[in-house]
C-alpha cells in the first residue's frame, strides 16, 4: 500500500500539475495577450516565428489532437482494465 501512494504522489503530485499548468497556460497566454488562436501552434511561435503559419503550423495542430486522443485512448483502457480486474478479484 506504501507503494502504491509513493506512485500516486509521483504521477498525480505538484510536479505532474505544474506541468500541465504549463502545457495549458502556454497557448492561453499568446492566445489572450498576442491575438492568436487557441492552438498548440501559438505556443510554439516565439520558437518558429511566422514559420507557423502555413504547412508546419498544421502539423503541429494535427499532432497535438492525435496525441491527445491517444493519450486519452490509452487511460480509458487502463482504467477499464483495472475494473475488470477488480471484478475478477471480487467474483
Amino acid at each position: 500500500m506504501r507503494e502504491a501512494y509513493v506512485w500516486s504522489f509521483l504521477h498525480w503530485g505538484l510536479g505532474a500539475w505544474a506541468c500541465y499548468a504549463i502545457a495549458g497556460l502556454a497557448p492561453v497566454f499568446f492566445s489572450y495577450r498576442r491575438g492568436l488562436p487557441l492552438t498548440i501552434r501559438s505556443a510554439l511561435t516565439p520558437l518558429f516565428g511566422k514559420a507557423l503559419s502555413g504547412t508546419l503550423g498544421h502539423i503541429i495542430d494535427i499532432v497535438a489532437v492525435v496525441a491527445t486522443i491517444l493519450g486519452v485512448a490509452q487511460t480509458l483502457g487502463f482504467g477499464v482494465e483495472q475494473f475488470v480486474a477488480g471484478l475478477t478479484h471480487w467474483f
